[in-house]
């Protein structure tokens, strides 16, 4: 879709609900990729379904705010060694992924410390990821 504006996703999916010609064939759940405006469209035309986020595209979206946050400039390791911003990146994403993939509450708390833990240098990226991420939607995300 060119534009997803509300309007325009309204439109896409009125028409995928008019194709599906039956009241028994509509979705229990839609997956969609964190855009508010097919978030919200979703809750409007299939209200009798569930909104869930793909894994994959919240991951994407965290791994771009971490590239941008996440900057290291100057940064040694333990060793004295100059730290390269790739293996940062990656290290926290490691730890965003094991937040996110946690199987227990008991593991996703340990996990989600550990991540903070990893990310204590870059506040702004913790703090986008609590508020955009594990507070208000991390119940929502789903792996394929």
């Amino acid at each position: 879709m060119m534009y997803e504006k509300e309007e325009h996703v309204t439109w896409a999916l009125e028409r995928c609900r008019e194709l599906l010609h039956s009241k028994d064939l509509y979705p229990n759940i839609v997956v969609v990729d964190r855009d508010n405006a097919l978030m919200n469209v979703v809750d409007i035309v299939f209200h009798e379904a569930t909104a869930l986020l793909c894994e994959y595209h919240i991951e994407r979206n965290a791994r771009a705010k971490c590239k941008t946050d996440c900057k290291v400039k100057d940064l040694k390791g333990k060793d004295g060694k100059d730290i390269k911003p790739n293996s940062t990146v990656k290290t926290i994403m490691r730890a965003w992924e094991d937040t996110v993939d946690s199987d227990t509450e008991e593991a996703y708390v340990d996990d989600c410390n550990r991540f903070k833990v990893v990310c204590e240098k870059w506040p702004k990226f913790v703090e986008y990821v609590e508020s955009t991420i594990l507070g208000p939607v991390k119940e929502k995300i789903v792996k394929f």
